[in-house]
């Protein structure tokens, strides 16, 4: 079973891997089956999951980082179901200064009031900080109007808003900066949302696929370098680990 947009992932598998790991609405069973393969630091991040408290307890191996904590990336997503019963089964996990910045944590009176000795720090210090200004989005830019001005990185994050397609990725596929491209949810969702869970298997079950994907050294763009470098002269565009918040000032 070969389609268009298999063909694509199959020829570039550190994309798919992350991609799937990060977009994808993975199922328990598939969790399960390919937890070796999966990139947990995008599994944390994925809004698609159906995400329960029992499904952190049952791979709570690979939810936690090298301390022993929950990743702290998992602590923003947003479609975990947050409650007091929650953040409680795992309160020796968390990182109380990332979890109170977590918008559902913030604004919920009574978990602050339950975990008030953990979060009134957190929140005395967030109160002290510089507000962060939203300005304007970026303009939307036609695909067929782009030039070598724009700086590649930003354009495969989806910084500036492309028209995106399969036909589109196929036309500028050798030049594509696959890394990037990986955290464009946008792309993901244009091209390959459709995809169906065996079709998702075609690809993790793939041994000849796994063995190009260099899992070790696969990390966060945010760790992998400065994104301060070359950005265009009207973005100052901030990724930051916990969440890999887009931040427009």
């Amino acid at each position: 079973m070969n389609t268009p947009e298999l063909d694509f992932l199959k020829r570039h598998p550190t994309y798919a891997f992350s991609a799937i790991s990060l977009f994808y609405s993975l199922s328990a069973e598939l969790l399960r089956k390919y937890r070796h393969v999966l990139l947990w630091d995008n599994v944390c991040e994925n809004q698609q999951i159906n995400w329960s408290t029992g499904l952190v307890q049952t791979f709570l191996t690979h939810l936690k980082d090298k301390n022993g904590k929950l990743n702290a990336i998992l602590h923003y997503n947003p479609k975990l179901p947050w409650s007091i019963d929650l953040i409680k089964q795992f309160e020796p996990l968390w990182y109380w200064d990332v979890l109170g910045e977590q918008e559902v944590v913030k604004k919920s009176a009574p978990i602050q009031q339950a975990f008030k000795n953990q979060l009134e720090p957190v929140n005395a210090w967030l109160a002290n900080q510089p507000a962060v200004t939203i300005s304007e989005r970026p303009r939307v830019v036609k695909a067929n109007t782009l030039n070598e001005k724009v700086n590649a990185h930003y354009l495969w994050a989806g910084v500036y808003p492309i028209a995106w397609s399969l036909d589109y990725l196929l036309k500028h596929e050798a030049t594509i900066d696959y890394e990037y491209l990986g955290i464009n949810q946008a792309a993901w969702t244009t091209c390959f949302e459709k995809l169906t869970d065996s079709e998702v298997e075609l690809i993790l079950f793939n041994k000849s696929l796994q063995a190009q994907v260099d899992f070790k050294s696969t990390q966060p763009i945010s760790e992998a370098e400065n994104v301060h470098t070359q950005i265009p002269a009207n973005i100052t565009f901030e990724y930051f680990m916990e969440g890999r918040k887009k931040i427009y000032i």
